[in-house]
């Protein structure tokens, strides 16, 4: 008996532990679902994608996980990793990003982003789509 009464209270707090589970926060508006925004020090990265700012030679990755939920294709999204309130660092991915397929990236920033400040998330600040037309941020953070 007292068996099922622990079992009982673990699956309920487990069941708590899964409702109270963080959300992503999103950009309204900008069609692409973020799913994760991790940004973390690496001194040895090499990709294609650009960076800014970059004051020193030393990088941050920003691993992201997003979607793109819009009907047309984007071909570059530019995210803003903010914290504290204020926008610290800037990556864009180029590509074509159809609709619903899970897109997951590492993008290089300036290793200066560190410390973060508090409420750090990823905001997006502007898509192109592959027809031609854009989408941009009409509220973006500012550095």
């Amino acid at each position: 008996m007292r068996l099922n009464a622990l079992r009982a209270i673990a699956a309920a707090a487990l069941l708590c532990a899964m409702g109270a589970a963080h959300t992503t926060p999103q950009t309204p508006g900008s069609n692409v679902l973020v799913t994760q925004c991790d940004p973390h020090p690496y001194n040895n990265a090499t990709s294609g994608f650009r960076a800014t700012p970059s004051k020193s030679g030393q990088r941050a990755i920003l691993a992201m996980q997003y979607q793109n939920e819009a009907a047309t294709a984007a071909s570059a999204i530019v995210f803003g990793l903010v914290s504290g309130g204020k926008l610290v660092g800037l990556g864009e991915d180029d590509g074509m990003f159809a609709r619903g397929a899970v897109i997951k990236r590492d993008l290089i920033l300036s290793q200066e982003i560190f410390p973060l400040g508090s409420h750090t998330h990823c905001v997006v600040l502007r898509v192109l789509y592959a027809n031609g037309m854009a989408w941009f941020n009409p509220a973006p953070p500012t550095f």
